[in-house]
């Protein structure tokens, strides 16, 4: 059995680290969105690089 990858756009990405910048508690925004924490926090250290 194998699951497929999601996958999601520099949109998604960018609204969700926005969200995390606002102040808005980054577990809060992963499970509201249903995203992987883990996968938030790579987004926002990427975002903070290349904004």
């Amino acid at each position: 059995m194998s699951t497929k990858q999601k996958t999601y756009s520099n949109e998604f990405k960018e609204e969700a680290v926005k969200r995390v910048m606002s102040g808005i508690p980054a577990s809060q925004v992963a499970r509201k969105l249903d995203i992987n924490v883990n996968s938030l926090y790579t987004w926002k250290q990427r975002y903070m690089k290349h904004p």
